[in-house]
């Protein structure tokens, strides 16, 4: 998986990656675990050497689906480091196929170009589910 911010110079931030997956469903539940190993870059192109640092080496997703609506969570920790990120979201029906979502994040990785900033954001959109 690549990954990129499509910026230049030093406002570039890319990463490459393998990743193994897995999840499992029931009963309205899915639970999906992702373990990843950073694709390292020559040195001269590297613009963040240090990302494992703060988005680790995998995340795990758990979503409860309940009469229209859709909660989740994610979750994402260095235990070297001590660093990671925690995302709450909230999909719910509005009207025909439109959804309301909320979500809350903290932690570290929200975008990539701040990947290595502590950051808490709260967000609040629409889905179209078609």
């Amino acid at each position: 998986v690549h990954q990129s911010n499509g910026q230049v110079s030093t406002l570039s931030r890319s990463w490459n990656r393998a990743y193994a997956q897995v999840g499992l469903e029931r009963a309205g539940w899915t639970v999906v675990g992702r373990v990843w190993k950073r694709i390292n870059e020559a040195a001269a192109n590297d613009d963040n050497r240090d990302i494992v640092d703060y988005l680790g080496r995998g995340d795990v997703v758990v979503t409860y689906r309940s009469n229209g609506n859709d909660y989740s969570a994610l979750l994402r920790r260095n235990f070297s480091t001590d660093r990671g990120a925690v995302q709450l979201s909230w999909a719910f029906p509005l009207a025909g196929h439109i959804k309301g979502y909320a979500h809350l994040f903290s932690g570290y990785g929200q975008s990539l170009i701040d990947y290595n900033y502590y950051q808490n954001m709260l967000g609040l959109g629409l889905l179209g589910t078609f």
